[in-house]
């Protein structure tokens, strides 16, 4: 009964076996929740935005005399904004069930691809049009100077500017989630292989009796 005893499973070996487990699961939770609230946030901010940049361009769309590109610029950035949003909505963006590509699915992720490359190209250049008069003037009563609406030029800038705060945000945030998870893994994984080291002589201590014993009694 004492040998039984003694090789009898101790009852908190197996909660202490899951727990690299649950923190496993757990770091993995809060890597997707950071994930999911992300794309979330910039949803939200990829439909708002395009709809304000058309109603100020389009309001605007003459303000801007020392640059004229800036009130287009901001336009047709709402315009393609809007288009994606809707594209990215409809039936056809998303792969059919039986994970084939049909025409309509690969037109539509061909149009994506192509709009995607003219805003970025677009962005580009609207960066060279906004930083490149600032500050601008905003006084339009000046003879002969030419001037630039404040409230279109600030919603250009600040909306460009915001832009690139973003996808730095996001940079930053995905990277920090991917190396705290990585090091939560790891911790568990150590902590893990710890305990598996602590066990091992504990078993070779009964095995090392039950030897002895079997000796003594074969002697």
């Amino acid at each position: 009964m004492a040998e039984d005893e003694n090789d009898a499973p101790c009852p908190g070996s197996f909660k202490e076996s899951i727990r690299p487990a649950k923190k496993i699961w757990i770091c993995l939770t809060v890597f997707l929740a950071t994930n999911i609230l992300c794309l979330v946030l910039l949803k939200l901010f990829s439909v708002a935005l395009p709809i304000a940049q058309i109603a100020i361009g389009a309001v605007y769309l003459k303000e801007c005399p020392q640059q004229h590109f800036i009130p287009v610029y901001v336009l047709v950035c709402g315009v393609f904004g809007v288009s994606l949003s809707l594209l990215a909505c409809l039936p056809c963006s998303r792969k059919p069930k039986d994970g084939g590509n049909s025409k309509l699915n690969r037109v539509c992720c061909d149009w994506n691809s192509l709009v995607s490359i003219f805003l970025f190209c677009w962005f580009i250049c609207g960066n060279v049009w906004i930083y490149s008069i600032y500050p601008p003037n905003y006084n339009q009563t000046v003879s002969g100077v030419p001037y630039c609406n404040k409230t279109l030029y600030m919603f250009a800038f600040w909306t460009t500017t915001l832009g690139h705060i973003l996808f730095g945000a996001v940079l930053l945030i995905f990277c920090c989630a991917c190396v705290c998870c990585l090091c939560g893994c790891l911790a568990c994984l150590g902590k893990s292989e710890q305990n598996d080291e602590v066990s091992v002589p504990m078993k070779s201590k009964s095995e090392v009796k039950k030897l002895n014993e079997i000796s003594d009694e074969n002697p």
